[in-house]
């Protein structure tokens, strides 16, 4: 049951954050020019697109270890979205 709850957890929890700041605070109308890349990361990739928000709006030119994070939010959703859409890899990792 516990690891049913983590894994739903992963999976809406990072879509709920993208909902609560694109309406809540300014933080993706100041990292965007448009609310096309909030609404594919709130469906495809949350993680990516809040890595690339929180990057963009850094007042400095980002070091390069960040361009790392950022490709290990894209690898993230990646194997997120395998987890939420597959059912056996589901039944295999996700089993109580």
């Amino acid at each position: 049951m516990l690891k049913k709850l983590g894994m739903l957890l992963f999976l809406v929890l990072p879509r709920l954050v993208v909902i609560g700041l694109w309406v809540g605070t300014g933080f993706f109308r100041e990292a965007f020019d448009t609310w096309v890349f909030p609404l594919i990361g709130v469906v495809l990739a949350p993680f990516s697109v809040l890595t690339w928000a929180w990057i963009s709006l850094q007042k400095t030119a980002p070091p390069v270890y960040w361009w790392g994070v950022l490709i290990l939010a894209v690898i993230v959703d990646i194997v997120a979205g395998r987890v939420g859409g597959n059912k056996q890899l589901y039944n295999r990792y996700g089993r109580t």
